[in-house]
């Protein structure tokens, strides 16, 4: 009786860890830039430890293929599909960097987003930031010098805007946790207040600029 006890456990745990395994669901850690006017895919970021960085693929790559499958007309989400699987499987990449073409295997694992250190810091810059905008960082000179005419004009400088903006917010934000907790409250929110109405402003005037600039193009066409 306690032998077939013994095997009847040693199955469940088996098929539980077969099926466990089947959803466990891994990438190479990497975060995606499009392009969607040239549909041309970029390397913007390594996760901490992840596969690609291991493989020491140069940051800015051209993600040419996925598994022999093009990217160039792929949305983001169905890149980042191609790019998971189960941990420990291959995922091949076909890249372009500086001109040439180049082939890596990389072994997926489970990675995970970089968290930023303070929750709370999170909660309020969220309330500031476009969602898209949360967690960038400057691009790469790869990407900003292969982007289309277009992207470079628009999207490029956002990136290095809400940078800017995040780097000045967490500077704000540590001065009011040298504060008492009542006094941190009202410190933080009259920041948070005065930040929401620059990003009104700012991104009034970023529209107002390329509604300009475009209408110039068209007087000159």
């Amino acid at each position: 009786m306690i032998k077939k006890l013994v095997l009847l456990i040693a199955f469940i745990i088996y098929i539980t860890g077969i099926s466990s395994s089947a959803y466990n669901t891994c990438g190479i850690g990497i975060k995606l830039f499009k392009d969607h006017i040239n549909n041309k895919t970029f390397i913007q970021e390594f996760l901490p430890g992840s596969p690609t960085q291991e493989r020491k693929i140069p940051l800015g790559s051209e993600i040419v293929s996925i598994d022999k499958k093009k990217t160039k007309y792929l949305y983001e989400d169905q890149i980042y599909n191609l790019l998971s699987g189960r941990e420990g499987t291959i995922v091949t990449l076909v890249t372009k960097y500086n001109g040439k073409k180049y082939t890596y295997d990389v072994r997926r694992k489970c990675c995970y987003e970089k968290e930023i250190e303070d929750k709370v810091f999170d909660i309020y810059w969220k309330q500031i930031v476009p969602i898209n905008m949360a967690y960038t960082s400057p691009l790469p000179e790869n990407i900003t010098s292969s982007v289309s005419p277009r992207y470079k004009n628009e999207i490029v400088p956002l990136y290095e805007y809400w940078y800017l903006r995040r780097y000045n917010f967490q500077s704000g934000y540590n001065m009011c946790k040298t504060y008492y907790p009542k006094d941190f409250d009202i410190c933080i929110k009259d920041i948070v207040k005065r930040e929401i109405n620059r990003t009104i402003q700012d991104e009034q005037v970023r529209i107002n600029r390329l509604e300009y600039k475009r209408q110039m193009e068209k007087e000159k066409k």
